[in-house]
């Protein structure tokens, strides 16, 4: 169980036992007191297990396997990829590899790795040279 749950556990406990109230319940852990009593009902029947999420350690339908995040490291890797930067690197992927992961996955997983999209390097442009010669209004005496 994470705090949050045990937490929760504990506040619901104490609501059950009657040392605190519903609404003193509700606010200590930010929710409405029907939520509180729902959860006093799912308590009482389930047991504590019941306020674990029931998602907790599943991997999402739409996450990218390790078996794919390691080809694609493996093949950014590769010298002659070594300027490419992530958009360039996403059509080389689908193109000659035919793995195919949206611009936000395959910055994620480089950037998690360490690498960093190469920029283009602008020249700056100088600043034009002072004028001389002309007064400037804040020195003027008018």
């Amino acid at each position: 169980m994470s705090q949050e749950q045990l937490k929760t556990f504990k506040v619901i406990n104490s609501f059950i036992d009657k040392s605190i109230t519903r609404q003193q319940a509700a606010e200590l852990l930010g929710l409405s007191t029907r939520q509180i009593t729902r959860l006093k009902k799912r308590l009482l029947s389930s047991g504590a297990h019941s306020l674990i999420h029931k998602n907790t350690g599943r991997k999402p339908a739409h996450a990218v396997s390790d078996e794919t995040k390691e080809a694609v490291l493996k093949i950014y890797s590769r010298l002659e990829l070594s300027g490419v930067n992530f958009l360039h690197f996403k059509d080389i992927l689908l193109a000659d590899f035919g793995i195919s992961l949206s611009y936000s996955a395959l910055s994620s997983i480089l950037k998690n790795a360490g690498f960093e999209s190469p920029k283009k390097e602008k020249n700056p442009a100088p600043y034009p040279p002072p004028k001389t010669g002309t007064p400037s209004r804040a020195t003027d005496p008018d």
